[in-house]
């Protein structure tokens, strides 16, 4: 395997040698066209040029992505979260611990995660934090029988424990994306409408009195008084900004001694190449961007967390 400095390496010939090749391919082009005035090999050319590009700055970013995961992620994330263990595999929560959250649909044999993350926080470091990204999809055939994957959720899944309970389970389900598209139960898929009551016997829908907080979600319980001692006016607060920022895009549930958090689309440690001022590959700045992002993702939430936290008389 490649060291990170041979890729960068590798990348900037690659980023000059792609700049010459764009230069020479115009100016060949541009006397082909004036002579010809044949635009269509014109665009068949260009299309192909740019699908050698893209496909050679993929495996690129591929590559120095997986030498980053491997080989300097856990040190970074240490530096910020000092008990922080990254699982590249994602079996931190595995199928099983996946179907538990009851937030998405999962089969077994049509499950993938990746990218696993464990930490503890709070006030006494006594909240626990399991992150992992998942892809859950079906095998469906079209009408030529050829084999293709339907997605069922992909996206990452935070799953804090706490050391007290929560008395029943809660559902909190958005009702719409941020620019007033219907969210279908899958988060964005094109399925039938996620409904809880369906999946859990004496769940209801709960109206709780904030009437933006009603407009974005639907509250799904089978306890009224503990749903209004969770879901407080600022705890409702911090869900409507995480709604804002994740394009209603999330759901939540609490159960147990566990909240569950799904978020489609998001992706902790993905990240683009980022470049100095040459225009060369820039590691310090690639993993630099790619650790800000998680910490600020994680710092938000952690926020979530211990504020529900201090309300201890939510728990029993």
């Amino acid at each position: 395997m490649l060291s990170i400095k041979e890729l960068s390496e590798k990348f900037n010939n690659l980023d000059i040698s792609t700049k010459r090749l764009i230069v020479v391919s115009s100016i060949i082009l541009l006397l082909f066209l004036m002579v010809t005035g044949l635009f269509g090999p014109l665009l068949f050319i260009l299309l192909i040029l740019f699908g050698v590009m893209s496909s050679r700055y993929y495996k690129i970013k591929k590559a120095v992505q997986k030498d980053f995961k491997e080989n300097h992620l856990q040190r970074f994330l240490q530096e910020i979260f000092p008990d922080a263990t990254y699982f590249p595999d994602g079996s931190i929560i595995d199928v099983n611990g996946c179907r538990e959250c009851n937030l998405f649909p999962v089969k077994k044999e049509w499950c993938e995660t990746e990218d696993g993350l464990k930490m503890t926080f709070g006030k006494n470091n006594d909240i626990s934090l399991e992150y992992v990204e998942v892809y859950t999809y079906v095998i469906k055939h079209d009408e030529d029988g050829d084999e293709y994957k339907e997605t069922l959720f992909r996206g990452g899944l935070f799953k804090y424990t706490f050391f007290k309970k929560f008395k029943d389970n809660i559902y909190v389900i958005p009702n719409k994306t941020k620019n007033g598209k219907p969210v279908h139960g899958l988060l964005g898929g094109e399925k039938p409408e996620f409904d809880p009551s369906k999946a859990e016997k004496d769940l209801h829908e709960i109206q709780l009195e904030d009437v933006e907080f009603n407009e974005l979600f639907s509250v799904f319980s089978a306890n009224d008084e503990e749903s209004f001692f969770i879901l407080t006016p600022q705890y409702m607060s911090l869900m409507k900004d995480l709604y804002k920022k994740h394009d209603g895009k999330i759901r939540f549930k609490f159960s147990d001694n566990y909240m569950f958090i799904a978020i489609s689309e998001i992706d902790l440690f993905d990240f683009d190449l980022e470049y100095n001022s040459n225009r060369q590959f820039d590691e310090e700045k690639t993993f630099e961007k790619c650790v800000n992002q998680t910490k600020e993702e994680i710092r938000g939430l952690e926020e979530f967390a211990t504020t529900l936290e201090l309300g201890n008389s939510i728990f029993y």
